[in-house]
């Protein structure tokens, strides 16, 4: 891949309009199994917050989906990014892509919208209770994020299943590195690196040790499924083996059983 895929706003895009504004990224597969019963889930549990999607490949039953989202809830701001991307049919190599490029799309929107903060998560989460409380416990900090520095594998070091961005200077040139150093992987056809995400970011804290680093509270990205829990996160196969998130991740697609039959 010799450069990037342009990036495409929905013309409405305006980060920060409600509450917590918060970015995923997905696939159509992603969007249809888990972004919609997130979203469902956000309107039900945590009201008066924003949700940004951005999407690759947007075609017309995501589309038809996004907007009927947008008419319908009358709790949560909906907005999306999209851009047309052509990948080797792997599926290792468009998980790499997928979960790498989100950082780049978030770094592009965040150099628009400079001063809002972003609670960055999996598209494979549920929203179970009000997020009101997440910006006191992130507080004071450029940036909050699940550290593992004892880890041995630099890809390791950084959980990026969760994280909270404040739109400080720090966390702009932070990211800006992050975005920098997955940008120069994928357009120089380097061999497909397992965590290149999470390897980026500790290429990039590397160049940026005087960020200011709060860990991201447990309860808000839970892969346990705690019912005391604010946020599950389906993390690898928990997703498709938990009995328990499975059954209310089912439950939320129900309760917008009309989103899927445009596909």
């Amino acid at each position: 891949m010799s450069q990037l895929p342009s990036l495409y706003l929905d013309k409405t895009v305006k980060l920060g309009q409600q509450g917590i504004q918060i970015f995923v990224g997905c696939d159509e597969r992603h969007f249809f199994n888990y972004v919609i019963p997130l979203a469902v889930s956000l309107e039900i549990n945590a009201p008066y917050n924003s949700l940004h999607i951005h999407i690759y490949n947007l075609n017309k039953p995501i589309l038809y989906a996004l907007q009927q989202m947008r008419s319908g809830f009358q709790r949560t701001v909906i907005s999306w990014s999209h851009e047309s991307v052509e990948l080797p049919n792997n599926g290792k190599h468009r998980f790499i892509y997928y979960s790498s490029m989100r950082f780049v799309r978030l770094f592009q929107l965040v150099r628009i919208f400079k001063s809002v903060p972003i609670y960055f998560m999996d598209a494979d989460s549920l929203v179970m209770k009000p997020l009101g409380q997440l910006p006191s416990h992130v507080s004071l900090c450029d940036i909050s994020v699940i550290t593992r520095f004892y880890e041995e594998i630099d890809n390791m070091k950084f959980l990026a299943s969760a994280i909270y961005w404040q739109p400080t200077p720090k966390s702009y040139a932070y990211l800006k590195a992050i975005a920098h150093h997955i940008e120069q992987t994928l357009t120089q056809n380097q061999p497909t690196i397992g965590g290149l995400d999470q390897l980026c970011m500790y290429q990039a804290y590397l160049q940026h040790q005087d960020i200011q680093i709060k860990p991201f509270p447990s309860e808000y990205v839970d892969w346990r499924f705690n019912d005391e829990s604010y946020v599950w996160t389906g993390k690898g196969n928990r997703k498709r083996e938990n009995e328990k998130f499975i059954n209310k991740l089912e439950a939320y697609k129900k309760m917008v059983a009309g989103l899927y039959q445009s596909k």
